[in-house]
This record gives C-alpha cells, structure tokens and sequence, in this order.
C-alpha cells in the first residue's frame, strides 16, 4: 500500500465513515472493534495513534463532524471529546469542509499541536481502549455567547452589543449576514446557569440552577441562556468549539464551519493566540 501519508489519511478516512454508519450494541466497543485494523496502518504510518487518531495527520483529524446530532449519542468516558470515538453516530473525517482558496497568512498558520497523550486500559491492546488522555494545542481563538443556533453572524452572538450584521448576499447554507455554520456535536448540553441566566457553565459549582442547553434545530430557539463558547482556529476554514472545565481545561461540542477561508480570517481578525488543553 501507498505510505504518503495524504494517502493513507483519505483511506483511513474511508474506514472511520464507514464503520461509524454501523449500529453499535456496545457502546465502549468504539475504539475495540478497528484496533485490527489499526495495527495494520500504523505499521504503514509509523506514527503514534491517539483513540482514533493519527500523530502525521492529528490537526486535520480534529476537523471531523457529525452528520446528524440529533440521533448521536454521547459516550466521552469512553474516549476523549476531541476523538470522533467518543459518540455514537455518523461521522465525517473528510476535508469535505475545506475551502482550498488560498488566503495570505490565514490564522490556521499558527495553528499546533504541542501534545497529545493517551492511556491504553490494556498495555497489551495499543489500539483498544483508552483510560486516561489530553491534547495540548494553540491556536488562534476568541471568546463567544452561543445562544445555540446553528447560523452564526459576523462576530457571533456579543453579549453587550448584541449580534452584528454583515452585508453580504447570502446563500442557502449561508444567508444573508452569516458568515459560519455550527456543527455540533450532540443536540444537547447540561449546564450550570447563575441568577441572571444570561450565562451559563458546563461545569460542577455550588447554587447554581442545572438547565439544557439545545444545540441547533428548534429547540435551539427555547434556550434561557446563552454559553460562553472558546472557538480555536484548526484549518482554514474550521475551528473547534470548547466548554471550559477548569484550569484552562476545555471539552469539545463541535465544530464552527466557515462559508471560506477569507471569512474565517476576517472573524478572528485582531485576536491573540491561546494555548489550551482539551479533555
């Protein structure tokens, strides 16, 4: 078989689609049932392989996403919230998403990985399932207010301001004033909401109101509140969505899918580069 590693990214690509199309009667069985047919890419990649994931192609193996969150199903304790292994339900591992346009110093530039770390639960199984992991990453990122909707305007949703327009004719996946489509990652979040229910958390505190958070379709249109999302430049038209835990700890709900590269650039304009480690 080929070694170029886009080679094998596309093939193993392939492979991910494929399997994750199936219905799993076990859902910790995720990782278990291709580390077959891991162990034999890794002898044609010859890099290390993190829950689903390859070292030589670990930045464009962030940029996968759901087919439909609504029917995908949750199971982060059985691998990271930055692996696609930690649902159950469609996934794309494809570049389908990227805009090859080039763009003069697109923020995706400084994009990198400083770390990656899993624990197999068996030495023995290097493939199988996973105990413990984090990802050390920086990039370019900002703050946002989501209030859940799956169309975000040109700088999101801002708290004090309020959403601000662009003057863009729109398009059927980007309408007039949209600039990103949310991709999440399920169709809803637990949180932790204050007095004012103007923000919330994703993360254990004290006198705090628990509430769902619904993530795109039209309960979106119910939330109470609205959550401060970090989104992290991964490619030149995507960036991750991370909750904060704690310690500058963050998990992955989805993916933030710009209509090009040159609208990516223009939204994270001005902002600095973060350096964060997701669970």
């Amino acid at each position: 078989m080929n070694h170029d590693p886009d080679f094998l990214w596309k093939k193993w690509a392939e492979v991910v689609e494929t399997y994750t199309e199936r219905d799993l009667t076990v859902e910790s069985d995720r990782l278990p049932a291709l580390s077959g047919l891991a162990s034999k890419f890794s002898n044609l990649w010859n890099c290390a392989y993190y829950a689903g994931l390859w070292e030589k192609k670990l930045i464009e193996g962030l940029c996968w996403f759901v087919y439909d969150p609504f029917t995908s199903i949750n199971i982060e304790s059985y691998a990271p919230s930055w692996s696609w292994a930690s649902l159950i339900g469609s996934v794309s591992c494809h570049d389908t998403l990227i805009d090859n346009t080039p763009v003069v110093e697109s923020p995706a530039e400084f994009t990198s990985i400083f770390e990656c770390n899993t624990t197999p639960a068996n030495k023995a199984v290097p493939f199988g399932k996973v105990t413990d992991w984090s990802l050390t990453m920086e990039g370019v990122a900002q703050w946002i207010y989501w209030d859940g909707q799956e169309q975000i305007e040109a700088k999101g949703l801002d708290p004090d301001s309020g959403p601000l327009k662009s003057t863009e004719i729109g398009s059927a996946l980007y309408p007039e004033g949209i600039v990103a489509r949310v991709m999440p990652d399920g169709s809803e979040l637990k949180v932790l909401c204050g007095e004012s229910k103007r923000d919330s958390r994703a993360l254990p505190a004290e006198d705090v109101e628990e509430n769902i958070f619904y993530m795109g379709g039209e309960a979106a249109e119910t939330n109470e509140v609205t959550l401060p999302i970090l989104v992290i430049v991964i490619s030149p038209v995507s960036a991750l969505m991370l909750c904060a835990l704690n310690d500058d700890r963050y998990y992955r709900i989805g993916l933030l899918n710009f209509k090009d590269a040159a609208k990516l650039k223009i939204y994270f304009e001005g902002c600095n580069i973060m350096k964060v480690i997701v669970l």
